[in-house]
Formats: C-alpha cells, structure tokens, sequence
C-alpha cells in the first residue's frame, strides 16, 4: 500500500494535479472499445499489488458482511434481552443495525475528499483496519453503539481508501474489468 502512495504522488507531480476532465473518464469508462473485454488476458495481467487490494478487501468485507447478518440476533440477545416484547427488541436492533450504514454514507465522501487531497493511502487502510479489530472486540465490553458507530467509521474509512487504489494499480484501459474481478472474488468468498 505504500507502493500506491508514492506512485500516487509521482502521478500528481507529472499531472501538477491536473486529473483527467469528466469526459475522459468518462470515455474510459463508455467506450467499449477501450475496456478490455478479453477476460483471460487482462486476468492474466493482474499484478500483485492487485491480489494485496484483493487480499485485504476480502479479509474486511469477510468480517463487516456477515456481521449484518447475526447483528440483530446479538443485539436481541444482549442489549434488548430484557424486552419483553420480541417485535420491538428486533426494531431497535434494526436502528441499530443501520447506524454503520448511515454513517458510511456521510462519511464516505468527506473521507474521499480527504484522502485525494492528502494521500497517505497505506497508512489510512491500516489504521482502518486497526479501528475494525477494535470495534469488533469492544462489542462485549463496551455499549454496542459505540461499537457499531466505530465500525461504520471504519467501513467509510475503508471503502474510501480500497476502491480508488484499484485504479492506481492496474491499467487505465482494465480498470473496470478489474473492479468487476474483485467483486466477483468477494461474492465468490462469501458463498462459500
């Protein structure tokens, strides 16, 4: 991830800052004839900084997804266990499910912003990391709320950071393709 920072900045200073106009990228992407459809070929051309991206993406999205799933059976069973009624301790188990996700789509753009202004990729996926550990492991000690309000600072902080990288990476002409391999991997991952 270091590797994407300096190549980053290496970038910027050939560009003086100067980043493709909204339709160029926009060409990138459109274009059918730039995106390289040969699957075999541009799979094949996926270097290791790709497979590290991969890597990590799929050790964080393997523990924040399948949280959702036993989110409100945890939450039922610990904070809203002396509810009576079990329609409303499942309710406010589903506020507090959202509450990640609420704060994900703040936080997401501000922390995009951030981050293409000051770089420090590398760093920033670690300590996202870090910040998932410890709100994974604070679920027992502290109030799940404070839990959940720092895992969703980590999925913002995460997402920002991961998904721009992939484009630093790979060739401009399989940027999409490759964002489609990931996400094929992740799902891949999940069913099993």
């Amino acid at each position: 991830m270091i590797y994407l920072d300096k190549k980053q900045d290496e970038f910027e200073k050939q560009n003086n800052n100067n980043y493709p106009s909204s339709d160029d990228r926009n060409s990138i992407i459109d274009n059918e004839n730039n995106i390289s459809i040969d699957s075999y070929n541009s799979f094949m051309k996926l270097n290791s900084m790709f497979w590290l991206i991969a890597f990590i993406c799929c050790f964080l999205y393997g523990a924040f997804l399948p949280f959702n799933y036993i989110a409100s059976g945890f939450l039922t069973n610990t904070i809203f266990k002396d509810i009576k009624d079990k329609k409303i301790a499942q309710e406010k188990a589903g506020v507090y499910m959202s509450i990640p996700f609420m704060i994900s789509g703040f936080l997401v753009p501000i922390f995009g912003l951030i981050i293409d202004r000051y770089g420090q990729r590398a760093y920033l996926t670690l300590f996202s990391s870090i910040l998932g550990l410890i709100s994974f492991a604070s679920l027992y000690f502290i109030h799940p709320l404070f839990s959940l309000i720092l895992l969703g600072i980590t999925y913002s902080l995460f997402a920002s950071v991961i998904w721009p990288a992939i484009s630093l990476v790979v060739d401009k002409k399989d940027i999409v393709i490759n964002k489609i391999y990931l996400k094929i991997l992740i799902i891949i991952i999940f069913k099993f």
